[in-house]
């Protein structure tokens, strides 16, 4: 990522050296690199000394509202990973276990709208005013198809 932050926290220097070792190896990890920013954040206020503990592994992992269940397991897969680097580079670090699942019952219930709703939706694109500045302005996309066809 061309416009990487950078890590400020008490690992920083580690954090770094992971993301740049799985970038070598041809992994993207675009997400996970916003991951590590969210953990960076969790150690900026942190001893090293004290090495990467099981209270900051856990408030890592720390479902929030909003998580599924693969969410999740993403996040206690990355601290899993973080922790192996971290104690082959001489850091103590609580490893996660990555078993555990979190059994979420889903509460989400989509929304169907209905043939009027959807004719409204495609007669308000298709109405859409396209100014000078848009940027293809020589084209017209009608997103209803014609009855002819």
């Amino acid at each position: 990522m061309a416009n990487s932050r950078e890590f400020v926290g008490a690992f920083a220097p580690e954090l770094k050296l992971f993301l740049d070792g799985k970038r070598a190896l041809g992994i993207k990890y675009i997400d996970e690199e916003r991951m590590l920013h969210v953990l960076d954040r969790l150690c900026v206020s942190r001893d090293r000394a004290d090495g990467f503990t099981k209270e900051l592994a856990l408030k890592f992992t720390q479902p929030r509202p909003n998580w599924s269940q693969s969410t999740y397991e993403k996040h206690v897969n990355l601290m899993s990973q973080v922790a192996k680097f971290l104690n082959l580079h001489g850091i103590a670090a609580y490893m996660p276990d990555t078993k555990l699942k979190l059994g979420i019952s889903r509460s989400f219930t989509p929304y169907i709208f209905s043939a009027d709703e959807m004719k409204i939706i495609f007669e308000a694109a298709d109405n859409l005013y396209a100014g000078r500045s848009y940027c293809y302005i020589h084209e017209k996309i009608k997103v209803k198809p014609d009855k002819a066809a």
